[in-house]
């Protein structure tokens, strides 16, 4: 099979000053990142934070950190209902408490935020850095992400993101989290194209460009 190409990679990229808390069942969760001129895979990277407090049940939640608009996918005609999906990210896991487990994995924004759950990487605390992510992913893998049924679909528009979910405890939540060196490949498979997108987060442009401070949604 023939294929094409698309490099997007750049020594800085900002992954947006916004993310989405699309499921939070306790209504208390926080978020705050800031780029990190220091830690990398190499440097720089950014850093991302996630808690809450404690309560009376288990909990869970998924919180989407959308790219912003450069990093959308247009199929052209006739385009792209076969395609399959590689993925990977480099984390590193400072802290991880009070969760049951912390899973990262791809998102992807098309009206609704679809996650490919199992199909990203559970991480731990004090593992250094990981790479996670799979390969061969069709929209079956993805699943809206507040627990709705359809799929997204790969012949119309989207924009690529990243995401964290998981279950924590009655103690509440404390993650501390860096990200570094997301690759996101779409292979069209029968047809003759093949489309590799390289994004490379990098937490020293967020800063110099707007800083990196997620917000609620």
């Amino acid at each position: 099979m023939a294929k094409e190409n698309f490099d997007r990679s750049k020594p800085h990229v900002n992954i947006g000053t916004v993310s989405q808390i699309v499921t939070d069942s306790s209504g208390q969760l926080s978020l705050s990142g800031v780029g990190d001129q220091v830690g990398g895979n190499p440097a720089p990277s950014t850093k991302l934070f996630v808690s809450a407090p404690g309560s009376g049940d288990p909990q869970s939640f998924v919180v989407a950190y959308p790219f912003d608009t450069d990093f959308m996918f247009t199929p052209g005609v006739g385009c792209c209902r076969n395609i399959t999906m590689d993925f990977a990210i480099d984390v590193l896991p400072t802290e991880i408490t009070g969760a049951a487990d912390v899973e990262v994995t791809l998102a992807i924004l098309q009206g609704e935020v679809y996650v490919a759950t199992g199909h990203g990487g559970a991480v731990s605390q004090g593992t250094g850095w990981m790479t996670v992510g799979d390969t061969g992913m069709v929209a079956g893998d993805f699943f809206e992400a507040d627990g709705g049924g359809t799929h997204p679909d790969f012949t119309q528009m989207f924009q690529f993101g990243y995401a964290f979910m998981g279950d924590y405890s009655t103690q509440g939540l404390n993650v501390e989290l860096s990200v570094d060196n997301m690759h996101v490949g779409l292979n069209n498979v029968p047809e003759p194209m093949s489309l590799a997108v390289v994004l490379i987060l990098c937490g020293g442009a967020l800063m110099c460009r707007r800083g990196l401070i997620p917000t609620m949604r």
